[in-house]
């Protein structure tokens, strides 16, 4: 367990066929160890963290969980997470290129 004070912002949580990708908005993020978290449709944490790295600027790539609506992400399993923001269906059947992605990104930082 790796401890830190590093406080990552979301800007958006997507869900794929096999993972979730969760944006994140802080400077010099990349590499960073973070925690995924994962809640209910009742914004409920459901115990299943997971260790991730902020790869490559701006993202965190969490597995999927069962029953999970909400994200948030922290810098360790202490910290108390900030509220989660709900899950926006992106898999394959929806997204139609690599470039919608890079287009949201893109989008974001502006």
């Amino acid at each position: 367990m790796r401890i830190t004070t590093f406080r990552p912002t979301i800007l958006n949580a997507l869900l794929f066929d096999d993972y979730l990708m969760v944006l994140v908005e802080t400077k010099q993020s990349a590499g960073r160890h973070v925690v995924c978290r994962y809640f209910d449709c009742l914004r409920r944490e459901i115990p299943s963290q997971f260790e991730s790295k902020v790869y490559p600027e701006s993202v965190v790539y969490c597995p999927r969980r069962i029953g999970v609506h909400y994200m948030s992400i922290t810098g360790n399993v202490l910290q108390k997470p900030p509220r989660p923001i709900a899950i926006q269906d992106s898999s394959t059947k929806y997204l139609q290129s690599a470039r919608e992605i890079a287009s949201r990104v893109g989008n974001m930082k502006k």
